[in-house]
């Protein structure tokens, strides 16, 4: 007779689940908070760089700091150089350029 009766869980067993579902949920939800935290900061706008273009410059929240991500994108639209051990692309669109070494990096676009 137990076979043919289909089984149904208790309302502890339910409410077991709902918390478990919810403890779950809520962990998923932080660790995708936590990918927002590696957004860019804005950086501000470096005047007249080359040709009389303007460009504003976009660092990580950590890491990197303002001074070190505008200086370094002056240098490398006037004259292609880079920070040791940083590789920088130039990959065309809405973005001049971008800089990364690891978690660190910051871009620049046409302001």
């Amino acid at each position: 007779m137990l076979g043919d009766a289909a089984w149904v869980p208790s309302r502890y067993a339910r409410r077991v689940r709902v918390v478990l579902v919810a403890l779950v949920g809520g962990l998923l939800l932080f660790a995708a908070g936590g990918a927002h935290a590696s957004h860019a900061k804005n950086c501000g706008v470096i005047y007249n760089v080359k040709h009389g273009r303007d460009y504003r410059v976009r660092a990580a929240k950590s890491g990197t700091s303002c001074d070190f991500a505008r200086k370094w994108s002056r240098r490398f639209i006037r004259r292609g150089a880079h920070p040791s051990h940083w590789s920088c692309s130039r990959p065309g669109g809405n973005i001049t350029f971008y800089c990364r070494r690891g978690a660190k990096f910051y871009y620049a676009q046409r302001a």
